[in-house]
């Protein structure tokens, strides 16, 4: 008995759905799978949660796929009457905009329109570029090495540079052929420079000017694909820095810079990478000449100064020997390299 009233209502639906057309055929069709294999499709609805959906929506009755079957075929009819409803006035919204814009007025006044619309964007744009200028700009500047090297590992608004006043201060002393402690100088065309301790105020090397004593410094961002690292060097944090050495002068190769080539001062001993090649760089002859020589000069000059005091001087030239002699016993280390120097 219920298979032939299922016929009945499949024979049923047949005849309706000649008068809706292919969707009602579609529809119909559907609704006879879903009718015939309701007991193998239904525990695939509760499992995704469909079936408890359309049970609380009325759409599907518990134990009647029959009744079941005729919601959901009035419900697509109606979904398809409902499409008809919203998508005919837009074709015609549209064709008449369409023929409006196809003529110069209505080019005009869809324009005006636009603009109308638009307005708020194009009025907030000017304000944040009245008011915030160039920040895309400032957000994607590129940063150099020497930008990196000044901020390197320092918390926002700050950075590693120092004053001339400091720098000075710091190099203020005589090397020896255990110090490594340098400076980075940075020149107004961005050149790096290893500035090395020397004693100020005095005549070294033949400066009296207080010139800072340099070597080139090469930089660049570790790779560690591309740079092989000697094995007495320590592998590198973030930089690659070596200082340039002439392998065929095994004497004191220094450059002389006034203090006004340089536009930054940055204290490297914040910066492990530099502060290792300032170490191997302390290994070299050249460097070992360079301690040699400046305390040399420092101590021939003082111990000079202090002979000339000793012999009988009219009272000007005394006063001038003595404040000369007040900067070279105002260098930090001297009384302690002295003992050095002298054995």
């Amino acid at each position: 008995m219920n298979t032939l009233l299922h016929l009945g209502d499949i024979a049923l639906q047949y005849y309706r759905g000649r008068k809706t057309g292919l969707v009602g055929l579609a529809a119909i069709f559907i609704t006879i799978i879903i009718v015939a294999a309701w007991d193998y499709i239904s525990p695939i609805f509760r499992l995704t949660g469909i079936s408890s959906a359309l049970t609380n929506i009325g759409l599907v009755t518990p134990g009647d796929a029959a009744l079941s079957g005729y919601k959901i075929l009035f419900a697509i009819v109606a979904v398809y009457f409902l499409l008809i409803l919203i998508t005919f006035p837009a074709l015609v919204f549209f064709a008449i905009l369409h023929r409006l814009v196809s003529s110069k007025l209505g080019t005009y006044g869809m324009t005006a329109m636009l603009g109308v619309l638009l307005s708020p964007l194009i009025i907030l744009n000017f304000f944040l570029k009245l008011f915030i200028p160039n920040i895309k700009k400032t957000e994607l500047a590129p940063t150099t090495i020497v930008d990196e090297l000044l901020t390197y590992k320092c918390a926002e608004g700050e950075d590693n540079a120092i004053t001339f006043e400091e720098a000075k201060s710091y190099l203020n002393r005589l090397p020896t052929i255990s110090d490594n402690f340098f400076l980075l100088g940075v020149t107004h065309e961005e050149d790096l420079y290893a500035l090395l301790p020397r004693p100020f105020d005095v005549s070294i090397y033949g400066d009296v000017h207080n010139k800072l004593f340099c070597k080139r410094l090469n930089v660049h961002r570790y790779n560690h694909v591309n740079d092989k690292i000697p094995s007495y060097a320590r592998v590198p944090d973030a930089f690659v820095a070596e200082i340039e050495v002439n392998s065929r002068i095994n004497d004191i190769d220094v450059e002389k810079f006034a203090s006004n080539r340089f536009k930054d001062f940055v204290k490297a001993s914040n910066i492990p990478d530099l502060m290792n090649a300032f170490s191997i760089y302390m290994e070299n002859e050249q460097y070992k000449s360079y301690v040699k020589v400046v305390q040399n000069n420092f101590y021939k000059g003082m111990d000079k100064i202090k002979y000339e005091l000793g012999n009988g001087l009219d009272q000007q030239s005394f006063n001038t020997l003595k404040e000369e002699l007040k900067h070279y016993e105002k260098v930090p280390n001297q009384s302690i390299i002295r003992f050095v120097w002298e054995g």
